[in-house]
């Protein structure tokens, strides 16, 4: 990691160097602040209300408290009830609710299934009204089978998938990213 740091500094100073107009090498230094996503002075945040595509009525909603809830819980930023009152506003987009057939038997049987959510989120700097990310896709999932051990009644897969997807937005806003929180399958070590 160093040396990638190194070799942008350099590059960075032969390109100031051979430049007579300082302002592009002052531009390039600013906008070097070693702030995390959300910078140090913001600690309310807005959430504005999320948008639905998903077709089932009022789920934007649940998925919205469920959030709220992780970020309260995460306690580095203060949910406010007016974007006025905010330092950063989180809005977002419930794109997909699916149940995908995983392992269907000869016989046509669906034995295992996969319960997938997919959330675009954007985190706009209120006060200067910049994008700190945009069009970002968190998604959570489940594989589940109601019928082979070990039985998973959906209402519990759904609560369970619905959580995962809540503590990757709170993740994602907080610092940037969630890969922490990532499976092995994601991570491509599956």
């Amino acid at each position: 990691m160093k040396k990638k740091y190194r070799i942008t500094v350099v590059i960075v100073f032969i390109l100031s160097c051979a430049s007579n107009d300082k302002t592009g090498f002052r531009n390039v230094v600013d906008s070097i602040n070693g702030q995390p996503v959300i910078p140090y002075t913001a600690n309310k945040l807005y959430i504005a209300p999320f948008a639905n595509l998903t077709g089932i009525p009022g789920y934007e909603e649940k998925i919205q408290q469920r959030v709220t809830e992780k970020i309260i819980t995460g306690g580095r930023l203060a949910i406010v009830p007016v974007q006025s009152d905010s330092d950063v506003t989180l809005t977002g987009t419930i794109h997909s609710f699916q149940v995908q057939p995983i392992v269907i038997d000869s016989a046509g049987i669906i034995k295992k299934k996969r319960l997938l959510i997919i959330a675009v989120i954007h985190l706009v700097n209120v006060h200067n009204g910049n994008y700190i990310f945009r069009n970002i896709t968190v998604q959570a999932f489940k594989e589940f089978s109601d019928i082979e051990a070990p039985v998973t009644p959906f209402n519990i897969v759904q609560d369970e998938v619905e959580q995962t997807l809540a503590s990757r937005i709170a993740l994602q806003v907080e610092t940037g990213w969630y890969t922490s929180l990532k499976t092995e399958v994601e991570k491509g070590r599956k």
